[in-house]
């Protein structure tokens, strides 16, 4: 959140690095426990909310199925559960819930990378917010700039809402005043 009182303009640039994980493989007989729903792979590299797809050398797990969206739920570096939707991931709720482990190795690819929108957000009271500008999509890397002239509100802020993958995104502001 910047303030922004008495600000003649803002200028945002948004430099994006967006990353899609690579995929991982976990052994039916040893990474998947069928009662917490844990699958284990050291150094995953996944976040949460990640989407990903789930492939087999033999049968998938009872409770997962083919071509079919999850979203991860990071517990700790190596280990993770699956959710439904991207909301459900974010909120750690509504875990599938697996019946068995599977035979074979059971192969998380994450689906490609569809980055995320960014867009401004102003407030007068630094909780109310509306938007400021329209969104603009992050799917590759690059800058984004956004200039602001409304200096009639107090604060603005970047809102950054992801729709796959992972991102780091580094932002620096210039307050003309």
């Amino acid at each position: 959140v910047v303030d922004i009182s008495d600000a003649r303009s803002l200028s945002i640039q948004v430099v994006a690095d967006v990353n899609t994980p690579s995929a991982v493989v976990c052994a039916s007989a040893s990474a998947i426990n069928a009662t917490t729903n844990v699958f284990t792979k050291a150094a995953h590299g996944f976040v949460t909310g990640l989407k990903v797809q789930v492939t087999t050398s033999s049968a998938l797990p009872t409770g997962i199925s083919a071509i079919t969206d999850y979203f991860v739920v990071v517990l700790t570096p190596s280990t993770f559960k699956l959710s439904d939707t991207l909301a459900h991931a974010l909120a750690g709720t509504d875990i599938i819930d697996i019946s068995d482990t599977g035979t074979g190795n059971q192969t998380f690819t994450p689906v490609a990378i569809a980055g995320c929108s960014v867009k401004t957000q102003k407030s007068n009271d630094g909780s109310n917010w509306s938007d400021a500008e329209n969104a603009q999509n992050i799917t590759a890397d690059g800058s984004i700039w956004f200039s602001v002239v409304d200096p009639t509100y107090k604060h603005t802020r970047l809102y950054f809402a992801i729709t796959a993958g992972s991102f780091n995104a580094n932002c620096y502001f210039q307050v003309k005043r």
